[in-house]
């Protein structure tokens, strides 16, 4: 009885966890990235708030999926060490696949903002030739 509710508890955590830091990661992508978007279509606002909340929804899909794909565990968890050592490596997971994806996301609006004929001004600075310095 008390291994099942050793099971119960982590599993119960696992979700609790993963959901939560892939909410959190979540909002917090769409709320900045919809600044990030409007630069890279200006005048196309409304394009660029669809596609951050069509970004969204492939974030929570892949997350959850991967969440998901690894809930099982087969691993003995009778000790709290048990039940870290199995559910860290889980949680890591989850984290890499965000990094990945938002990584993989600024990579591609990166090419079509260079890719694009359109050039952005502010305070009549060509931000499409600008330097950082």
């Amino acid at each position: 009885m008390e291994v099942m509710l050793n099971i119960l508890k982590f599993y119960s955590i696992y979700i609790v966890v993963s959901l939560g830091i892939a909410i959190w990661v979540g909002m917090t992508l769409r709320r900045n990235g919809r600044t990030f978007l409007y630069y890279s279509f200006p005048g196309h606002e409304v394009l660029a708030d669809a596609l951050n909340h069509l970004l969204q929804v492939g974030f929570y899909l892949a997350n959850l999926g991967y969440i998901a794909a690894v809930f099982r565990t087969y691993d003995p968890l009778n000790s709290p060490q048990a039940a870290l050592e199995a559910g860290v490596p889980k949680l890591g997971g989850v984290m890499l696949i965000m990094g990945f994806v938002h990584l993989f996301n600024m990579l591609i609006f990166a090419v079509l903002r260079r890719r694009s004929p359109e050039t952005t001004t502010i305070s009549g600075k060509d931000l499409n030739s600008a330097t950082v310095s």
